[in-house]
């Protein structure tokens, strides 16, 4: 596995490490400061106070015990700065404040494009 592979994979681990920590900080210092956002839902956040500040929140609230699991990561260099790294990912644990335990059995795919820098601009 080359060292660029290795980078951007480990840029993926990365978000679903801090997402298992509830480690926030860390979290939002995987993106650029002009990165874009988008969940599963459509919610749309633009820079990485916004993606901090939503991601906070339902640390604190609906996803306080949930785990994020990765699988299958598809990586691709465009360009020899740029890598778009596509997964699947599935997320398990309470899902909400009430404490109703869901795990959201299906996998759904992401997709992380990320700059040498090995910061995230766009998930």
């Amino acid at each position: 596995m080359s060292a660029e592979i290795t980078e951007a994979r480990r840029v993926v681990e990365s978000f679903a490490e801090c997402w298992n920590n509830h480690d926030i900080d860390a979290f939002a210092e995987l993106f650029s400061e002009d990165a874009e956002f988008v969940n599963v839902v459509g919610l749309w956040w633009k820079g990485r106070a916004a993606i901090k500040a939503a991601h906070e929140f339902t640390h604190q609230t609906i996803f306080k015990n949930s785990r994020l699991t990765i699988a299958e990561v598809f990586i691709r260099f465009p360009a020899p700065q740029i890598a778009i790294t596509r997964c699947n990912w599935k997320l398990e644990g309470p899902c909400n404040a009430r404490r109703i335990t869901t795990a959201r059995e299906q996998w759904h795919p992401a997709e992380y494009i990320a700059q040498r820098s090995r910061q995230v601009v766009h998930h």
